[in-house]
Protein backbone atom coordinates (compact mmCIF):
# COMPACT_ATOMS: atom_id res chain seq x y z
CA UNK A 1 0.00 0.00 0.00
CA UNK A 2 1.46 2.89 -0.96
CA UNK A 3 1.46 6.45 1.33
CA UNK A 4 -0.66 9.04 -1.03
CA UNK A 5 -4.17 9.40 -0.79
CA UNK A 6 -6.68 8.65 -3.29
CA UNK A 7 -8.09 11.86 -4.94
CA UNK A 8 -10.64 10.22 -6.93
CA UNK A 9 -12.69 6.69 -7.90
CA UNK A 10 -10.47 6.56 -11.01
CA UNK A 11 -7.96 6.54 -9.10
CA UNK A 12 -8.68 3.85 -6.38
CA UNK A 13 -11.18 1.21 -8.73
CA UNK A 14 -12.89 -1.04 -6.90
CA UNK A 15 -11.12 -4.30 -5.51
CA UNK A 16 -13.46 -6.53 -7.77
CA UNK A 17 -12.47 -7.03 -11.64
CA UNK A 18 -15.54 -7.87 -14.24
CA UNK A 19 -13.66 -11.21 -14.45
CA UNK A 20 -14.03 -11.99 -11.10
CA UNK A 21 -10.06 -11.89 -9.79
CA UNK A 22 -8.84 -9.15 -7.96
CA UNK A 23 -5.96 -6.54 -9.21
CA UNK A 24 -3.04 -6.46 -7.94
CA UNK A 25 -2.91 -2.85 -7.20
CA UNK A 26 -6.21 -1.94 -6.06
CA UNK A 27 -5.36 1.76 -6.40
CA UNK A 28 -2.40 3.70 -8.10
CA UNK A 29 -1.69 5.58 -5.28
CA UNK A 30 -2.82 3.33 -2.93
CA UNK A 31 -1.38 1.84 0.12
CA UNK A 32 -1.93 -2.12 0.71
CA UNK A 33 0.51 -2.50 3.75
CA UNK A 34 0.92 -0.37 6.45
CA UNK A 35 4.00 -2.01 7.87
CA UNK A 36 5.81 -0.27 4.62
CA UNK A 37 4.60 3.13 5.60
CA UNK A 38 6.87 6.22 7.43
CA UNK A 39 5.03 6.08 10.18
CA UNK A 40 1.86 4.48 11.71
CA UNK A 41 0.41 6.90 14.09
CA UNK A 42 -3.27 6.37 14.74
CA UNK A 43 -4.58 9.48 12.42
CA UNK A 44 -2.61 7.99 9.47
CA UNK A 45 -3.73 4.47 10.05
CA UNK A 46 -7.30 5.76 10.18
CA UNK A 47 -7.33 7.68 7.09
CA UNK A 48 -5.54 5.19 5.13
CA UNK A 49 -8.61 2.39 6.15
CA UNK A 50 -11.22 5.15 5.46
CA UNK A 51 -9.62 6.09 2.02
CA UNK A 52 -9.64 2.20 0.72
CA UNK A 53 -13.13 1.31 2.55
CA UNK A 54 -14.62 4.03 0.48
CA UNK A 55 -13.36 2.20 -2.73
CA UNK A 56 -14.61 -0.86 -1.61
CA UNK A 57 -10.89 -2.21 -0.64
CA UNK A 58 -11.83 -3.49 3.24
CA UNK A 59 -8.81 -5.83 3.77
CA UNK A 60 -5.15 -4.19 4.54
CA UNK A 61 -2.44 -5.68 5.70
CA UNK A 62 0.05 -4.36 8.35
CA UNK A 63 2.61 -6.78 8.21
CA UNK A 64 1.53 -10.54 9.29
CA UNK A 65 -1.66 -9.07 10.12
CA UNK A 66 -4.89 -8.38 8.27
CA UNK A 67 -7.20 -5.68 8.86
CA UNK A 68 -10.94 -5.90 7.35
CA UNK A 69 -13.07 -3.36 7.62
CA UNK A 70 -16.94 -4.54 7.79
CA UNK A 71 -18.22 -2.92 3.99
CA UNK A 72 -22.04 -3.38 5.46
CA UNK A 73 -23.17 -4.58 2.23
CA UNK A 74 -21.99 -7.35 -0.56
CA UNK A 75 -19.11 -7.99 -2.27
CA UNK A 76 -18.05 -10.09 -4.97
CA UNK A 77 -14.67 -10.71 -3.48
CA UNK A 78 -14.98 -14.78 -2.98
CA UNK A 79 -15.75 -16.28 -6.15
CA UNK A 80 -14.03 -19.40 -7.45
CA UNK A 81 -12.23 -17.55 -9.87
CA UNK A 82 -10.78 -15.30 -6.65
CA UNK A 83 -10.01 -18.83 -4.66
CA UNK A 84 -8.25 -20.17 -7.54
CA UNK A 85 -6.33 -16.77 -7.82
CA UNK A 86 -4.56 -17.36 -4.37
CA UNK A 87 -4.55 -21.12 -4.85
CA UNK A 88 -2.43 -20.36 -7.47
CA UNK A 89 -0.28 -17.53 -6.74
CA UNK A 90 3.33 -17.95 -6.42
CA UNK A 91 4.11 -14.90 -3.98
CA UNK A 92 1.03 -14.37 -1.73
CA UNK A 93 2.25 -11.02 -0.89
CA UNK A 94 2.18 -9.93 -4.51
CA UNK A 95 -1.48 -10.05 -4.30
CA UNK A 96 -4.20 -7.81 -2.86
CA UNK A 97 -4.83 -8.21 0.80
CA UNK A 98 -7.45 -10.66 1.57
CA UNK A 99 -8.93 -13.53 4.10
CA UNK A 100 -7.79 -15.90 1.26
CA UNK A 101 -4.35 -15.22 1.87
CA UNK A 102 -4.03 -15.56 5.82
CA UNK A 103 -6.02 -19.09 4.70
CA UNK A 104 -2.94 -19.70 2.15
CA UNK A 105 -0.47 -18.81 4.12
CA UNK A 106 -1.23 -21.08 6.77
CA UNK A 107 -1.90 -23.67 4.84
CA UNK A 108 0.95 -23.26 2.59
CA UNK A 109 3.07 -23.23 6.14
CA UNK A 110 1.31 -25.98 7.32
CA UNK A 111 2.76 -28.51 3.89
CA UNK A 112 5.75 -27.21 4.20
CA UNK A 113 6.71 -26.98 7.74
CA UNK A 114 5.01 -30.13 8.79
CA UNK A 115 3.61 -28.36 11.76
CA UNK A 116 -0.10 -27.17 13.05
CA UNK A 117 -1.04 -23.69 12.53
CA UNK A 118 -3.21 -20.91 14.08
CA UNK A 119 -4.84 -18.21 12.89
CA UNK A 120 -6.75 -15.73 15.44
CA UNK A 121 -9.86 -13.71 14.68
CA UNK A 122 -10.45 -10.59 16.76
CA UNK A 123 -12.31 -7.41 16.59
CA UNK A 124 -15.64 -6.08 18.49
CA UNK A 125 -19.21 -6.96 17.78
CA UNK A 126 -20.00 -6.41 14.01
CA UNK A 127 -17.02 -6.18 13.00
CA UNK A 128 -17.42 -9.24 10.60
CA UNK A 129 -15.05 -12.21 12.59
CA UNK A 130 -17.37 -14.62 12.09
CA UNK A 131 -17.68 -13.50 8.31
CA UNK A 132 -14.19 -13.76 7.79
CA UNK A 133 -13.79 -17.29 9.60
CA UNK A 134 -16.27 -18.44 7.36
CA UNK A 135 -14.57 -17.17 4.26
CA UNK A 136 -10.90 -18.80 5.47
CA UNK A 137 -12.58 -22.06 5.91
CA UNK A 138 -14.16 -21.74 2.21
CA UNK A 139 -10.56 -21.32 0.94
CA UNK A 140 -9.34 -24.21 2.89
CA UNK A 141 -12.26 -26.64 2.19
CA UNK A 142 -11.33 -25.49 -1.93
CA UNK A 143 -7.74 -26.12 -1.75
CA UNK A 144 -8.34 -29.34 0.05
CA UNK A 145 -10.51 -30.82 -2.11
CA UNK A 146 -13.18 -31.10 0.82
CA UNK A 147 -15.72 -34.46 0.21
CA UNK A 148 -19.34 -33.09 -0.59
CA UNK A 149 -20.62 -34.91 2.79
CA UNK A 150 -17.80 -33.38 5.02
CA UNK A 151 -18.87 -29.80 4.03
CA UNK A 152 -22.32 -30.47 4.64
CA UNK A 153 -21.14 -31.39 8.18
CA UNK A 154 -18.88 -28.54 9.09
CA UNK A 155 -21.63 -25.82 7.99
CA UNK A 156 -24.16 -28.33 9.60
CA UNK A 157 -22.76 -26.32 13.14
CA UNK A 158 -23.27 -23.23 12.59
CA UNK A 159 -27.07 -23.11 13.21
CA UNK A 160 -26.40 -24.40 16.81
CA UNK A 161 -23.77 -22.08 17.38
CA UNK A 162 -25.75 -19.21 15.98
CA UNK A 163 -28.67 -20.22 18.15
CA UNK A 164 -27.74 -20.96 21.54
CA UNK A 165 -24.17 -18.73 21.62
CA UNK A 166 -25.67 -15.35 19.51
CA UNK A 167 -27.76 -12.16 20.74
CA UNK A 168 -28.89 -8.54 19.83
CA UNK A 169 -26.17 -5.85 21.17
CA UNK A 170 -26.02 -2.50 19.61
CA UNK A 171 -24.06 -2.87 17.06
CA UNK A 172 -25.36 -5.97 15.76
CA UNK A 173 -28.47 -7.80 15.63
CA UNK A 174 -27.11 -11.55 15.62
CA UNK A 175 -23.39 -11.05 17.67
CA UNK A 176 -21.71 -13.90 18.78
CA UNK A 177 -21.31 -13.70 22.59
CA UNK A 178 -18.31 -16.22 22.87
CA UNK A 179 -15.44 -17.24 21.83
CA UNK A 180 -14.80 -19.62 19.46
CA UNK A 181 -11.93 -22.61 18.58
CA UNK A 182 -12.46 -24.38 15.46
CA UNK A 183 -9.92 -26.94 14.53
CA UNK A 184 -9.41 -28.88 11.17
CA UNK A 185 -8.02 -32.10 11.03
CA UNK A 186 -5.72 -32.69 7.81
CA UNK A 187 -4.51 -36.04 6.39
CA UNK A 188 -0.72 -36.21 4.98
CA UNK A 189 -1.52 -35.18 1.78
CA UNK A 190 -3.06 -31.49 3.29
CA UNK A 191 -6.97 -32.72 3.20
CA UNK A 192 -9.04 -32.15 5.30
CA UNK A 193 -10.58 -35.48 7.36
CA UNK A 194 -12.64 -34.12 10.32
CA UNK A 195 -13.51 -31.26 12.47
CA UNK A 196 -14.08 -30.03 16.03
CA UNK A 197 -15.64 -27.03 17.64
CA UNK A 198 -15.15 -26.20 21.14
CA UNK A 199 -16.89 -22.50 22.73
CA UNK A 200 -15.69 -20.64 25.49
CA UNK A 201 -16.02 -17.35 27.21
CA UNK A 202 -19.83 -17.58 26.83
CA UNK A 203 -21.23 -14.04 27.90
CA UNK A 204 -23.33 -15.83 30.82
CA UNK A 205 -24.09 -12.35 32.43
CA UNK A 206 -26.27 -11.80 29.64
CA UNK A 207 -29.10 -14.45 30.65
CA UNK A 208 -29.53 -12.41 33.95
CA UNK A 209 -28.77 -8.86 32.82
CA UNK A 210 -28.63 -6.51 29.54
CA UNK A 211 -27.80 -3.12 28.66
CA UNK A 212 -30.10 -0.98 26.71
CA UNK A 213 -31.06 -1.77 23.40
CA UNK A 214 -29.69 -5.32 23.85
CA UNK A 215 -31.09 -9.10 24.25
CA UNK A 216 -30.37 -11.98 26.29
CA UNK A 217 -29.42 -15.39 23.89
Amino acid sequence: FSKGPCSSAAACPSVAMADGALPREPGASDTPDLGQADTIDAGFVLDKLRTRHAHDAIYTRCGSVLIAVNPYKRMGLFSEAVLAQYKNAHSLPAEPPHTFEIASAAHRAMIHNGRSQAIIVSGESGAGKTESARHMMLYLRYVSNTSPELETRLYGSDPITEGFGCAKTVRNDNSSRMGKFTALNFDPSARIQGASLNTYLLEKTRVTQCGPGERSY
